[in-house]
């Protein structure tokens, strides 16, 4: 007997590629958790590798799946929805598998088209005998699986020997469905402008409506503007507000006193589509911009250097460092106020600290040092030069008498 092949999953895929399954609308996804062979038998109950009366090793199982709608096929050997078959796990009696079965992924990946409610799922255990080139069969396992897609299901599949296994269903992207047959992508533009519910229904966008969310709703239908026109958007609409109202339905009176148009103190009254101004004294004109009263600060009536500024028909004055009130009237102490410069020097505020410019022959911080000390000794030292001189000439007069004799 020739021995079967261990396929690779790729192959199984691509087999699934060319009968169209593939290109299906979901994907159901097969785990094997768990396998007991209890004492590594046969289906026929000698041992998988057997000499004589003893069992020489343990089992080299092969795992053959296949996931069957019987609504599409009752033909026991059918596997309409799809099937894979593991590489040979050697000399393993029990298995606890990792994500890994020889090169293939574990979990198993099957695309499909349309998912049935019910689906029969059977499993072929066989023991590989490398040495005859055969296979033998281990036990045959199946039972039936209901399983919405986005789900989870664990199952136990019991006949003489017992494997866990998982299997979850998903649809892809944009179907939806109990059998991931709804088709549902959102759209903007001619083809209709929609997004999609959880179940693949089409949910129009706001100022959308018709069977494909084609159709623009007329927001200006409902007469949404108060006192304006209505102008229609593709998603939503626009308010023309007549003279005197505001807001997104036009619907508040405009208040024109908020950008406060009356001047020089002027009180602003609210109208309809208008405001007037109460002028204080001294003023007039629809906005209080024209003075009538005399400009207070004519009369310099800020003290001490302190600059004058009109307001209305008064006035406020700004005062310099050294001075406060309200006419700038009041000094404020300061240590220039003590007079600590010397000698006849002026102190100057800087803030409020203070600078000494001192008269001449006077210096330092206070004017407090006199610059004739060096003077007094430069006078000195010609004093007593010249008399040092006299002396000279006094002691050499001899000796010019007795040359002039000679």
């Amino acid at each position: 007997m020739e021995k079967p092949h261990s396929y690779p999953l790729f192959l199984i895929a691509t087999s699934i590629f060319l009968s169209g399954v593939v290109q299906g609308s979901g994907v159901v996804t097969v785990q094997l958790v768990s396998y007991i062979n209890p004492g590594g038998k046969a289906a026929t109950g000698d041992c998988c590798d057997k000499a004589f009366l003893t069992c020489r090793s343990r089992c080299d199982h092969i795992f053959n799946v296949c996931l069957n709608d019987p609504a599409v096929s009752s033909d026991n050997t059918s596997c309409s929805v799809g099937q894979f078959r593991t590489e040979v796990i050697n000399d393993e009696n029990d298995n606890l598998f990792t994500d890994k079965i020889g090169k293939d992924d574990n979990p198993f990946k099957i695309n499909f088209q349309t998912w049935a409610s019910a689906i029969d799922l059977k499993v072929k255990v066989e023991d590989d005998d490398e040495e005859f080139n055969t296979t033998e069969l281990v036990d045959d396992l199946q039972t039936s699986v209901s399983i919405a897609p986005s789900n989870t299901v664990e199952k136990i599949l019991d006949g003489r020997t017992s494997l866990v296994l998982k299997i979850s269903v998903s649809c892809d992207e944009n179907y939806y469905g109990p059998g991931c047959s709804i088709f549902c992508k959102p759209s903007t533009g001619p083809e209709g402008n929609y997004d999609c519910g959880p179940n693949g229904d089409k949910i129009c966008k706001d100022g959308w409506s018709g069977v494909r969310c084609d159709e623009s709703l007329d927001e200006c239908l409902s007469s949404p503007c108060v006192h304006g026109s209505c102008q229609d958007l593709a998603n939503g609409y626009k308010c023309i507000c007549e003279p005197g109202f505001v807001g997104v339905n036009c619907h508040e009176e405009a208040d024109e006193c908020s950008s406060a148009p009356c001047l020089n103190g002027g009180n602003c009254a609210d109208a309809f589509n208008s405001y007037s101004c109460s002028c204080p004294g001294g003023f007039l004109g629809e906005r209080c911009e024209v003075r009538t009263a005399p400009y207070a600060c004519a009369s310099n009536p800020c003290k001490g250097g302190a600059t004058c500024q009109d307001v209305g028909t008064s006035f406020s004055c700004t005062c310099p460092a050294e001075r406060t009130g309200e006419l700038c009237e009041t000094w404020i102490p300061h240590i220039c106020d003590d007079k600590p410069c010397q000698h006849g020097g002026k102190c100057i505020r800087i803030g409020h600290a203070f600078k000494c410019s001192c008269l001449k022959g006077y210096y330092d911080v206070r004017c407090d040092r006199k610059i004739g000390y060096s003077a007094k000794s430069s006078k000195y030292s010609a004093a007593t030069s010249t008399s040092r001189s006299a002396i000279l000439i006094l002691l050499s007069l001899p000796v010019l008498l007795f040359m002039a004799k000679n």
